[in-house]
Parts: C-alpha cells; structure tokens; sequence
C-alpha cells in the first residue's frame, strides 16, 4: 500500500518528492521505472498496433479494388490479369487519399490536403515519381516503364520479386533480391476475398503484444536515461544552492517525477492531444524543484 501511497503523492507533493521519496531503496526505484514502462508500453502499444490495423484495412481496401489475384506455385508466379499490370500513386483511387488523409487527422492529429491531386502535391508525387508496383512474367515491363525514375520500384516475375529504390545519399541505386516465389502448393491470393475482419482477427492481438513489448523496453531505457540526465541536473542544482543531496536522492527525485508525466503522456496519446513540450516542462517542474525545496543538511526545521 506503501507503494501506490507513494505514486499518489507524486502528483501533489513536491516537498515530499525532495524528502521522504527521495530516500526509498534502489529496488523500489527500479520497480517504479519498470511499472511506468509497462503501463505507458501497455498505452502505446495498443494504440499503435491500431492506428497500423486501421491503415491495413485502408489499404486493403484499395487492394481489393486495384490488385489482381496471383497464384503462387512450383512453377512460379502466374496471374490472368494484363501483363505487365502496373500500378502507381498516380493510378490509385481519390478514395483511398481521402481515408489516409482521415486516418492521418485522427491518428496523429496531421491535417493534409483532401484531395488526391492536392496530396500528391503534398508529398511531391507530381515532381517526382514516388513508386511503381509491376507484376509482369513476361519480361517485357521495361518497354513501358523506367525503374530508375522512381524512388521505390518494385517488380515480381516469374521466379522473384526485385526491390530498386534510392539510397540514403539519393544518389546511387541499390537493389535487393528476394527469394523465389515458388510454393510446393498451389497458393492462391485475391485480395477481393479478404474482409477487413479477417486483418482484425488475425493481424491487431498479435501487433498489439509485440509493439507492447517493444514500446515496454524501449521506455524502460527513456525512462530510465531521463532519470539519470535530470538527477545529474538535480545534482548541480543542489550543490549551487548548498541543499547537499547525493546523486542517489537527486536521481530519486527524477524517478518519482517521472508517474505524473507519464501519466498525462498516456492521456495526451490516446484522449487529449497537446504539445510535447508541456510534458518536458512538467517533468523539469516536478525532478527539479523539490531539489530546491530540501533544507540544507543540518538546516533545524522551521
């Protein structure tokens, strides 16, 4: 009970963060980064393991419209549509702008032009070619297109499917072999039959355990390098002012102020969007004035 008194009084007792708190054990301290990691991993990856679900089903979606069914079997690759079937940002549907655009406003809060010609423009997709999809077994794609006109290209024959894009440098080209497309039993894909329940049930538990694993530890490395750079703040503050405190009560009062701030992190994530910034502020606030507010060693009580 001790415990959960202590994370309660985080909120509103800022002398207390400098005094009592900040002379708990170091195993008390490594439970408190590791509780916070896990709920703010919890937060985060649920809610990213749905924003990706819900841009899976958009573009599914646009799948169903655009992509042909294949068949994958010993012998390769085939496929009744047109080849060499092509596919650009240029031949995908407005519709599909305009759920990406709706995800981007409600996932993350990013107001982009409506229209499909107007995001284009946005993301420069009319100056310069963003990407080209080719399925074509034939080997006769070049004839219509030029791989080194896009910044990503993509191509599946027969046998493989061939990956081209930029460097990091944007200068020179570098390409990546997949291995072959060939299956022991005939594989069929249409992306037709494939319901966007279909991607919820198979696809978002198992996003939502793996990015809550991944959001766990990487927290629990920001949390606990936080920790150490405020506390060795702390550490100057308290030596200017002459509060004497050691680096291990500095560093505990960086701990303890990490609850509040990570508490309205999670509610700016996933209710209440705001900036960033009023959290690193806070966090300032709440690891460095109870610093401050310590009396100096062998200062008697008022």
């Amino acid at each position: 009970m001790n415990f959960l008194t202590d994370l309660v009084r985080t909120f509103y007792d800022l002398k207390g963060l400098g005094t009592e708190l900040s002379r708990r054990s170091v195993g008390r301290l490594f439970w408190v980064i590791a509780l916070l990691s896990l709920a703010s991993g919890i937060a985060a990856g649920v809610w990213y393991a749905d924003a990706v679900t819900e841009l899976g089903i958009i573009l599914m979606q646009e799948a169903k419209v655009q992509a042909p069914p294949l068949t994958i079997s010993k012998s390769g690759l085939t496929t009744s549509v047109k080849q060499p079937f092509i596919l650009t940002e240029h031949t995908l549907s407005p519709q599909l702008f305009s759920n990406l655009g709706e995800w981007l406003k409600k996932r993350f809060h990013v107001t982009v032009p409506g229209t499909k010609e107007a995001m284009l423009s946005w993301v420069g997709g009319e100056t310069s070619r963003i990407f080209c999809f080719v399925i074509d077994t034939t080997g006769n794609y070049k004839n219509e297109v030029k791989p080194e006109e896009y910044q990503f290209f993509f191509v599946a024959d027969k046998e493989m499917i061939k990956f081209t894009g930029e460097s990091s440098t944007g200068h020179q080209s570098r390409e990546m072999r997949y291995s072959e497309i060939k299956a022991e039993q005939p594989l069929t894909i249409d992306p037709a039959q494939i319901r966007p329940e279909i991607i919820r049930e198979k696809a978002q538990g198992s996003l939502r355990v793996w990015m809550t694993g991944i959001s766990f530890l990487f927290n629990f490395v920001r949390f606990a390098v936080s920790a150490l750079f405020f506390g060795l703040i702390g550490l100057l503050i308290s030596s200017i002012a002459g509060k004497g405190l050691t680096f291990g009560r500095t560093f505990a009062i960086a701990v303890y102020a990490l609850v509040p701030v990570v508490f309205f992190e999670i509610v700016r994530l996933v209710a209440l969007p705001y900036p960033g910034s009023i959290l690193l502020v806070m966090y300032a606030v709440y690891a460095l004035v109870p610093v401050l507010l310590v009396r100096p060693e062998g200062t008697p009580a008022a």
